[in-house]
């Protein structure tokens, strides 16, 4: 597993009373329960909709880290262009005039 992917949290919400933990997959993998911090419940980490989640969770950071492989790759093949835009004219220059105060007139 990827230390990136290992590292990515999940949040797993308390049946009992509604409180949302979070915990990374890592942690998920190597526990079999997480005891609520708000009603001291336990959680069945082996629950089918947990192991969804974190299942969810893995494809789609496989997915995007695909996806960057893929863009590397491309990025890599592809030379640096240069601009073929040429400045036609020079910059203009303006000078400011001191300005009059409306009584001076």
């Amino acid at each position: 597993m990827h230390k990136f992917l290992g590292d990515t949290p999940v949040s797993i919400t308390c049946h009992a009373c509604g409180k949302e933990l979070e915990k990374k997959i890592k942690w998920i993998k190597k526990n079999k329960t997480l005891k609520c911090k708000k009603c001291g419940k336990k959680i069945d980490l082996a629950k089918q909709e947990i192991k969804k989640a974190v299942k969810d969770v893995t494809q789609a950071i496989s997915n995007f880290e695909t996806a960057l492989v893929k863009l590397h790759k491309t990025a890599a093949k592809t030379k640096p262009r240069k601009s073929s835009a040429k400045r036609t004219s020079k910059p203009v220059r303006v000078e400011a005039s001191p300005t009059q105060s409306p009584a001076a007139n």
